[in-house]
């Protein structure tokens, strides 16, 4: 069990160390690129390949199925897509009663779906 810990503790080191000097290393691409755009873009980029790569191994040391938990993934950004469109219109529109309107209902088309997926696994007696 303890090398099991520490194995996993190993791994996790790994993505730490990689995650830091990609950090390092956007610092000095985007210091080459001269632009603050470049170093928000490269470390957005590396960050979230980085988290990926992690997110993938946290699902398969848990035991669950990859496909199952990128499919879950993958729907929620699926629903979140619309509040993330209609707020970045109505933020050059100006109409913040739209972007709220729609991410209620985002929110209840969410909390529908999931509730008639747990209906419908649920036991008959």
């Amino acid at each position: 069990m303890l090398v099991s810990v520490l194995q996993k503790q190993g791994v996790e080191l790994v993505f730490q160390i990689s995650f830091l000097l990609l950090m390092v290393a956007s610092f000095f691409v985007a210091k080459q690129l001269d632009g603050a755009y470049a170093l928000i873009a490269l470390i957005s980029g590396a960050g979230s390949l980085c988290m990926a790569v992690k997110v993938g191994w946290l699902i398969k040391i848990s035991g669950n199925s990859l496909y199952a938990g990128l499919l879950q993934i993958a729907k929620s950004f699926v629903f979140s897509l619309p509040v993330v469109i209609l707020t970045l219109v109505a933020k050059n529109l100006h109409i913040y009663v739209v972007t709220i309107t729609v991410a209620f209902l985002s929110l209840a088309l969410a909390l529908f779906v999931r509730y008639s997926s747990a209906v419908k696994k649920r036991p008959v007696h």
